[in-house]
């Protein structure tokens, strides 16, 4: 990977250390070249440059390298935050995300995707969440948004829950705590981050990563919590990107090492749900996803059965 940071950015020298109140966002992009530039403004725009560490974005091999598409679109004073790590050869969503988080300097992160719109009010509540628990996720109201004219739509999601297929859904009750977090929008500290095991990095380009990382946070000691006073917009309605699905059978093979490494006796409901999971090569590094479990001291996956809601 190589970096390209605009100008003096925001973390590399131009605003000295970082504070508590600072927040580093994370984006990972491929072929997002009809709304990054949108994206990008909108979060700029949304936040209050005290609490605007930096703005990552993983270039994770777009065929319009990222930093050629920002030269010509982005405007001047939006500059100074942006980052650009380029992956020359595509390593996948997860692992972008991990280089991108790797990357950030300031002690809070956001992930966000390339086409979303964070509303005015976001920042602060998140914010204060992280801080009453630095090992607290938290989430905002993940609204939907018209990929045209970028106006929210009324559809709204809160939290999800899974399936024994690892197929999730929205839903919403009286309680903040989120049993599945969607994913691709949500903010951790940057030590919860570290400590927690980040993402599993054997697992492929994208699917099953919010899930495996949900179950952990919650067996290992953190929770994840939804911040109902923040609202950031996500485009759902997009065409769909060619190749989107690169390598045969890889969420299906996300999900068994998530299972795995987590399920205990509760593997077989995985395996009956998702036969093809005998039949699977899960790949290395499954050794030191169980080794984190142990330090972590986490709790058996039946605690979760019994206090998440089904």
């Amino acid at each position: 990977a190589c970096e390209k940071t605009w100008k003096k950015s925001v973390g590399m020298g131009g605003m000295g250390p970082a504070t508590a109140d600072q927040i580093s966002i994370v984006i990972p992009v491929r072929d997002e070249q009809n709304y990054l530039i949108k994206t990008i403004q909108y979060t700029i725009d949304a936040t209050p440059p005290a609490n605007l560490r930096e703005i990552i974005l993983v270039d994770d091999a777009s065929e319009e390298p990222v930093a050629d598409l920002l030269a010509r679109e982005l405007p001047e004073q939006h500059r100074k935050y942006i980052r650009v790590i380029r992956h020359d050869t595509s390593q996948g969503l997860i692992r972008a995300r991990i280089a991108g988080a790797d990357h950030a300097t300031a002690p809070n992160i956001l992930f966000l995707d390339g086409h979303c719109r964070p509303i005015n009010g976001w920042v602060e509540p998140m914010l204060r969440g992280l801080k009453q628990n630095y090992k607290r996720i938290v989430v905002p109201i993940v609204s939907d948004v018209n990929g045209t004219t970028w106006e929210e739509i009324p559809a709204r999601g809160a939290k999800m829950m899974f399936e024994w297929d690892f197929s999730f859904n929205w839903y919403d009750d009286d309680s903040d705590d989120v049993p599945i977090a969607s994913g691709g929008i949500l903010a951790i500290t940057k030590q919860w981050w570290e400590e927690s095991g980040k993402y599993d990095p054997h697992m492929r380009e994208w699917g099953a990563e919010n899930i495996e990382q949900s179950i952990r946070v919650w067996l290992c000691g953190g929770e994840i919590k939804v911040e109902r006073n923040a609202r950031i917009g996500h485009i759902f309605h997009r065409p769909l990107k060619p190749n989107k699905i690169r390598i045969p059978n890889q969420v299906q093979r996300n999900m068994a090492r998530a299972a795995r490494v987590w399920f205990d006796d509760y593997y077989k409901h995985f395996e009956h749900a998702v036969p093809l999971a005998k039949t699977l090569d899960l790949g290395p590094g499954l050794e030191e996803r169980m080794a984190l479990r142990q330090k972590l001291q986490c709790k058996n996956f039946q605690w979760f059965v019994h206090t998440c809601p089904s």
